[in-house]
């Protein structure tokens, strides 16, 4: 039978036209006589016929693999790009410009785990979950549910306080799956697929005085419980809605590997115990010399290592499972004023609407913002003492508005050094 004229060999590339015999695989791939012969003199201690037997099965090889990564390609499409995350972060969350990135990275490769191990099972990649340090109201929760949203997967967020260990008062570790599973409708595909933040995984820490040599409800055991959780498992979720488990009850069985933990803390004194291995590697001849300025805390956190960490009480099988950890900046006066005006849903733009469905012009000038982001940043509550403190200086404004006929505009501005509200009144237009 004459050769097809269209084909080649895939190996030495010669048209069908050119070779006595070209061997055809039914995956695509072409081999030639000239090539068979060439293998069979380069391994003539075996068998002509199982020589071209193999050649012809691993050239079928190489095109199922390509097509299993074309999969996985595909499969990945459907989710945002680093950089596309990055930018959504960029519209809603202010500053934390490094953190901002390492999640955005580390979110996306968590995704393409997946479906790599969806579609390809020669080489395991690992599982990254994350661990965010930073002081209270640096925006730590903020930019979770911004990439959760992003992502357009099922998010939650778990208070570690609430967790105890098993058959005690409380939430065990695995109620937190039972809601994840709410949050996805119920649809354990898409849980399998959600984010999980825990909030407060610095309260866990058992330290110095505190260590305590009674049965740890809320402590170490709750760290050695989360262990197999977010190393990825089979866990039996409780079924019922009040997420405690009962004996006979009914449970879902949903497999964690999928799902992103992200840990989340304050951990308040690990700065001290930075400060201090600092301070120690600096002692002897040659050795850098303090200048006796305090650093800052988010500075502090930007040095942390892993025993600093064992120091403050987490246990390593728990940093283990916490691979990428990337540290939150402390938070100043022009950041908060940003963190009001600046992103999408910011607080001013919350409350000139506010007062614009009241048909009321409502204006914050600068001094304002920089006096009541002053005060947010001595209060030591970040950006969640900005709304609070808002919400105290407009209570007499937004109590009467509805009846305010005859006001324009509210300003809020600095008077006598504090920020108050006076008002514009409209003006009367003469009759004609």
């Amino acid at each position: 039978m004459k050769n097809d004229a269209n084909l080649q060999c895939s190996y030495c590339c010669k048209p069908a036209t050119k070779v006595e015999r070209l061997f055809k695989s039914e995956h695509g791939a072409n081999i030639c006589n000239e090539c068979v012969a060439l293998l069979n003199e380069q391994t003539a201690d075996l068998d002509a016929q199982n020589t071209v037997t193999v050649a012809v099965a691993t050239t079928a090889e190489v095109p199922e693999h390509d097509e299993c990564i074309r999969a996985a390609f595909d499969a990945l499409s459907v989710m945002p790009t680093p950089r596309e995350i990055n930018e959504y972060l960029n519209e809603h969350v202010i500053g934390q410009d490094d953190a901002k990135k390492t999640l955005s990275v580390a979110v996306y490769n968590h995704y393409k785990r997946r479906a790599h191990d969806e579609h390809l099972d020669d080489i395991e990649l690992g599982k990254s979950n994350l661990l965010l340090i930073g002081s209270t109201g640096t925006g730590k929760t903020e930019i979770a549910r911004a990439i959760a949203r992003k992502c357009d997967v099922p998010f939650v967020i778990v208070d570690a306080n609430s967790l105890t260990a098993a058959g005690y008062v409380g939430d065990d570790a695995e109620t937190i799956v039972t809601r994840l599973i709410d949050a996805a409708g119920g649809d354990l595909k898409r849980a399998e697929r959600g984010m999980i933040y825990i909030d407060e995984l610095d309260k866990l820490a058992k330290r110095g005085e505190s260590m305590s040599i009674t049965k740890d409800v809320s402590g170490e055991e709750v760290q050695n419980a989360l262990l197999k959780l977010i190393e990825g498992s089979v866990i039996a979720a409780p079924l019922n809605a009040s997420g405690r488990k009962h004996p006979g009850g009914e449970v879902h069985m949903i497999d964690t590997t999928g799902i992103l933990f992200i840990c989340a803390g304050a951990f308040e004194g690990l700065d001290k115990i930075i400060e201090k291995r600092l301070e120690k590697g600096s002692i002897g001849f040659g050795a850098s010399v303090s200048t006796g300025r305090k650093n800052r805390t988010g500075d502090l956190f930007k040095q942390v290592i892993n025993q600093d960490l064992l120091d403050f009480g987490i246990k390593s099988e728990l940093l283990g499972r916490l691979p990428v950890v990337t540290t939150l900046e402390d938070l100043t006066v022009d950041i908060l004023v940003r963190i009001m005006s600046d992103p999408k849903n910011a607080l001013v733009s919350q409350f000139h609407r506010m007062f614009d469905m009241e048909l009321i012009e409502l204006v914050f000038t600068e001094t304002a913002l920089q006096r009541i982001a002053t005060d947010a940043l001595k209060s030591k509550t970040g950006a969640r003492g900005l709304r609070s403190q808002m919400e105290k200086i407009l209570m007499d404004d937004m109590f009467e508005a509805p009846d305010m006929e005859d006001v324009e505009r509210i300003v809020v501005d600095v008077v006598d050094d504090q920020v108050q509200t006076s008002r514009v009144m409209k003006v009367a237009r003469k009759a004609a």
